[in-house]
């Protein structure tokens, strides 16, 4: 059993370290054009909402690159296409990282849409059994950015977002998980002078 542990961990680092190079590559051809700070999502929710005998407490990250493909002016609809690594774990021992893609769309002024795709590793603990390791992620998470004033962030958003994990029958067994968690979005880099949708601070 514990040769087993030991081996599924190390097929996770491996998934991490292949998602993380993927990632950095499509970053890349813009990275020198990037003017804004990258955003980090920190939530908190349910993992597998849909099935009452596995759903538990769920802490997850998402990192939003600022580098992005195809980036529209501030006022378009579309925003540009980034990297995106993510990484979640729930009470029963549950853990899931992934890297892949996300979709920046303004639906509104003030509210924004990520809709993300990618691929990922998952440790089972003593949580739901997905099938296996290697597993996708499908998610969509929506930001809504206050106004800001002395004691608010002017880049700060909250929001929902909604994840799917599963493997499309590669693994014998695909019953799935859909999760659910409340977010905070913050930035963690420079320059201060710009905010991740592209729109001057104080505007």
């Amino acid at each position: 059993m514990v040769q087993s542990l030991l081996r599924e961990r190390v097929m996770i680092w491996r998934a991490a370290l292949i998602f993380a190079s993927s990632s950095l590559s499509l970053a890349a051809p813009c990275a020198l054009a990037a003017e804004k700070p990258a955003q980090l999502a920190v939530g908190v929710g349910a993992f597998s909402v849909r099935d009452q005998t596995a759903v538990s407490p769920m802490a997850s990250l998402q990192y939003y690159a600022a580098y992005r493909l195809f980036e529209q002016t501030a006022a378009a609809r579309f925003q540009g296409i980034g990297p995106i690594l993510g990484l979640s774990a729930n009470t029963d021992g549950g853990v899931f990282g992934y890297g892949g893609a996300y979709v920046a769309l303004r639906v509104l002024n003030r509210i924004h849409l990520l809709p993300s795709a990618g691929i990922g590793g998952y440790a089972r603990g003593h949580s739901k059994n997905l099938g296996g390791v290697f597993e996708f992620h499908l998610g969509a998470a929506l930001f809504y950015q206050p106004l800001s004033n002395d004691w608010l962030p002017a880049d700060l958003r909250l929001g929902v977002t909604y994840t799917h994990i599963s493997n499309a029958f590669i693994h014998d067994r695909n019953p799935g998980a859909d999760n659910i968690a409340d977010n905070i979005l913050v930035s963690i880099s420079t320059p201060l002078s710009m905010d991740f949708w592209g729109t001057a601070r104080g505007s």
